[in-house]
């Protein structure tokens, strides 16, 4: 491994007065809409714009044969999202291979995408595949149709759409991840996971079955069916169920999810809801909110303190205030960890009469890189990682100190014997903020002098500091974490 994130102690070996704090992602802000007629802004992660239909498209139910005339349609587009500086045509998506008897489909070619909460989910920067023409990848239901008790919300077989540049789409009839009648309503998302070296989808078992569940392929084309990886637990409190969660490869070593938590009506009855009694099978009222989830190799999920709201709502009559629901993580350029959310002013499932169409936005979060939660002292904290097998010279260290704060480093054998020259009083203070603070001692630079790179514990004293991460090419001695190759 290369970094270390304190969101448990698997690594650690000791800690003493250490608290683990989860911290609130940043409103940024909210993105002012492009017109009262235009819908839902999306931020397209492989454009790296913001796109918004110039008019109102169908919500929900639409069918693709009635789809306005793509002559008749048009995105703009802007770099803020605030700006709109430019207009073009919608994409297609063009469909390869046969298309199963009964699935509606007037033409192989459509514009794209008719909304984007239907249509597909987060597009997916495939940096390791050699075709250009599969840059990017996501998750298309191409056969929408109205929503019923036996067909569900996507009347079709879910499929994989590769692209080289984020507007036009190609779906394999193949390449089909999920088959099951009732479709997965959410944010469903495709990764590469490099430590299985499969594909992976995160979606819900079966729609309105609200469980974060996950489908994986070697191939794009040989699917197992979706397996329930979190499922809400007493401690979440009750009738809570889980909307959605988009996920990130992190550094390639980690896998981090925003979990979309609703929060239902304990009360509800079928009277209470827009679809009355026609979709009284499900709950519907509720409060949404985002919270953390990770994994070390993509299979098991965990989630820490289940106070922690990474993506909080907002106050009463603001966007975000009846939910906010993650649609994209990415990290930017500067390391930043952004979230793009469509943030609601009613619960979810409420309608209002003579409410405008604009009831939601997208709101804009961010997160310091490595940020997702921190180490915090009482007095001088203390950790020290398990034995490990360092294979690189440089250390570094991300941490955020007050005026006197400051973070020191020493190296020990395994019995817990410092290390000549490499010990506490050795060590230069690292102070000040800084995301890669490089850890160096009065006669040596970095790890490169160690005479004996096995079995060593690196250990941490701080004090008035935030630690966020550290990064060391290493091994553990129980554990691995290969290489992204044998792609396929």
């Amino acid at each position: 491994m290369k970094l270390f994130l304190f969101l448990d102690d698997y690594l650690l070996d000791s800690k003493r007065d250490v608290a683990r704090v989860f911290p609130a992602a940043k409103l940024e802000r909210v993105l002012p809409l492009y017109s009262q007629t235009s819908g839902e802004t999306h931020y397209n992660v492989a454009t790296k714009r913001y796109e918004a239909w110039a008019a109102t498209m169908p919500h929900m139910g639409n069918r693709w044969e009635d789809l306005e005339p793509e002559a008749n349609r048009e995105l703009v587009v802007s770099e803020d999202g605030i700006n709109w500086t430019s207009r073009r045509k919608p994409g297609t998506l063009t469909i390869t291979g046969d298309i199963p008897e009964g699935l509606k489909v007037t033409q192989k070619t459509v514009p794209c995408p008719p909304t984007y909460d239907r249509w597909h989910g987060l597009e997916y920067e495939d940096k390791w595949d050699e075709d250009p023409t599969r840059r990017y990848k996501c998750v298309v239901w191409p056969f929408t149709r109205e929503i019923s008790e036996e067909g569900g919300i996507e009347g079709g077989p879910g499929l994989i759409a590769c692209s080289p540049d984020g507007i036009d789409w190609t779906a394999d009839m193949r390449h089909q991840w999920f088959k099951t009648a009732m479709g997965s309503d959410t944010s469903n998302n495709i990764f590469y996971n490099p430590v299985t070296k499969h594909w992976q989808v995160v979606c819900r078992p079966r729609n309105l079955d609200r469980r974060i569940a996950m489908a994986e392929s070697p191939d794009l084309e040989n699917w197992t069916e979706p397996r329930v990886i979190l499922h809400p637990e007493e401690t979440d409190g009750p009738c809570t169920q889980f909307y959605g969660m988009p996920v990130i490869v992190y550094e390639d070593e980690y896998f981090l999810g925003c979990v979309d938590y609703l929060e239902t009506s304990l009360g509800e009855v079928d009277e209470d809801h827009v679809f009355s009694d026609f979709a009284s099978w499900s709950k519907w009222l509720g409060l949404v909110d985002g919270r953390l989830a990770y994994s070390y190799d993509g299979r098991g999920w965990w989630r820490p303190d289940r106070r922690h709201v990474l993506l909080p709502r907002t106050e009463p009559g603001e966007f975000g205030c009846g939910g906010s629901y993650c649609k994209t993580m990415e990290v930017g350029e500067d390391g930043t960890v952004n979230f793009y959310s469509v943030g609601n002013v009613m619960n979810h499932g409420v309608t209002v009469e003579g409410y405008p169409y604009t009831e939601s936005t997208l709101m804009h979060h961010t997160m310091r890189h490595d940020g997702f939660c921190y180490l915090e002292p009482r007095g001088w904290g203390y950790i020290a990682t398990r034995p490990l097998v360092v294979r690189g010279d440089d250390l570094t260290v991300n941490y955020q100190s007050s005026v006197d704060g400051q973070v020191q480093v020493q190296v020990s054998d395994s019995h817990r014997n410092p290390l000549s020259g490499y010990t506490f009083d050795d060590c230069i203070p690292l102070t000040g903020n800084q995301v890669y603070g490089r850890a160096q001692w009065k006669e040596h630079s970095s790890l490169a002098d160690l005479l004996v790179k096995e079995r060593v514990r690196i250990e941490f004293k701080f004090i008035d500091t935030w630690l966020y991460a550290a990064r060391v090419d290493c091994g553990l001695w129980f554990t691995n974490t290969p290489e992204p190759i044998e792609r396929i």
